[in-house]
C-alpha cells in the first residue's frame, strides 16, 4: 500500500497545505510512532495561538448500511490533519483526539455540523465549542438562505464577497468510499482548508 503518510496540495488561491493521514492499519511500530507525531502535531495547534480548526467528518452511506464516520478532518493554519477511523468508529487515537476535542479554548467550525458533532459523540468524544458556519452566515449578512447551503456554495458565498479566491480546485464528490487515495486526500485538504479560511472571515467581522 502507498505510503499516504504526508503530501502537499496546490490549493487554488497559491497556499501549499501540508496534510498529514493518520491511519489505523498500521504495524505496532509504525503505530506508536504515528501517535507520537499526532500528539507533537495536536500540542503544535494549541501553542500556535490560532485556536480555530476547520472540521468535517466523512460517513460511510452504503444502501441498508448504518451510517459511519470513517474519516475526521481537521484543518488549522499550519495544515490538515486525516484520521481514519475503524469500521465501528473506534481508534488507537480516541485518548489523544477525546482530550483534543474537549478543549473548550478551541473552535471548531464546520458547515451543517451537528450531525458529524452527535455522530462523534456516539463514538465517546465530546466537542465543547462547535460552530456552525451557515448559521453564522445567515446571520451576519442577513441572508436566511444561507443557512440551507452545503460547504461548496457556503464558502463560495463568503469569499467571492471578500474577494477571496476560492481555494479548492477539485470536483466535491461521495465520501461513501473508504479508500483514500492521493486524490482523495487532496479533495479532503481542498473541503477542509476551504472550510477553516471561511470561518477565518465569518469569526473575524
Amino acid at each position: 500500500m502507498e505510503n499516504l503518510r504526508e503530501h502537499q496540495f496546490l490549493m487554488a488561491d497559491g497556499t501549499v497545505v501540508t496534510t498529514e493521514m493518520f491511519r489505523t492499519d498500521l504495524d505496532y511500530d509504525s503505530m506508536r510512532s504515528s501517535e507520537c507525531r499526532l500528539v507533537l502535531l495536536l500540542k503544535r495547534i494549541l501553542e500556535q495561538g490560532d485556536m480555530v480548526v476547520g472540521f468535517e467528518t466523512e460517513w460511510t452511506s452504503f444502501i441498508g448500511s448504518t451510517e459511519q464516520v470513517f474519516l475526521i478532518k481537521l484543518c488549522t493554519q499550519f495544515g490538515c490533519l486525516l484520521i481514519k477511523l475503524e469500521s465501528n468508529g473506534s481508534s488507537n487515537y480516541h485518548p489523544l483526539l477525546k482530550k483534543f476535542f474537549a478543549n473548550k479554548d478551541l473552535v471548531f467550525a464546520g458547515v451543517h455540523i451537528k450531525k458529524d458533532v452527535e455522530k462523534l459523540e456516539a463514538y465517546g468524544y465530546e466537542i465543547r465549542n462547535a460552530v456552525e458556519l451557515s448559521e453564522m452566515a445567515a446571520e451576519l449578512y442577513e441572508r436566511p438562505c444561507l443557512r440551507a447551503y452545503g460547504v461548496k456554495d457556503l464558502v463560495t458565498a463568503v469569499l467571492s464577497r471578500h474577494l477571496h479566491t476560492i481555494p479548492y480546485q477539485v470536483d466535491f464528490q461521495s465520501g461513501a468510499e473508504t479508500t483514500l487515495t492521493k486524490e482523495k486526500m487532496e479533495h479532503a485538504t481542498a473541503v477542509t482548508y476551504a472550510i477553516y479560511k471561511t470561518a477565518k472571515i465569518l469569526l473575524n467581522l
